[in-house]
């Protein structure tokens, strides 16, 4: 799973990948919210969502990509499939989501059990992911 936040003029851009997950897409919720955000003119209506990938376009401010990105990290986290994959999975989405804010982590196996049983917890929002994924080690 790939997930990034970027920068396109003055306006931001949240993506998402599933291809390098074999035999996995994206959730219908996560197709579900992005339908919510374009009517609510929170992205651009040429935001796109498929199977296997997204894009949500013209989003206004780093601090609210972010948030989308963590979000989608959470709903993606509460797909059947991550509970039937590995830990790896898990602990990938959450460094990859890490690296988009410019922030090299290396967590090791108790952080990535952590987070995966975060990611399966009904209780869990991304301010609980934020806030665990800050307590990860840094490489160096």
């Amino acid at each position: 799973m790939f997930i990034a936040v970027e920068r396109l003029g003055p306006r931001w851009t949240v993506k998402a990948d599933a291809l390098p997950v074999p035999q996995h897409s994206i959730d219908t919720a996560a197709h579900d919210v992005v339908i919510r955000l374009v009517r609510a003119r929170q992205i651009c209506p040429d935001s796109t969502v498929d199977p296997i990938y997204f894009v949500l376009y013209d989003v206004d401010s780093e601090s609210r990509a972010r948030e989308l990105a963590a979000a989608l990290v959470h709903t993606l986290g509460c797909c059947r499939w991550l509970e039937r994959s590995n830990m790896a999975v898990a602990a990938a989405s959450g460094v990859m989501y890490l690296e988009a804010a410019g922030i090299s982590a290396k967590p090791d196996r108790k952080d990535a059990v952590a987070y995966k049983d975060l990611l399966l917890d009904p209780a869990c929002t991304a301010g609980k992911i934020a806030a665990l994924l800050r307590t990860w080690p840094t490489a160096t």
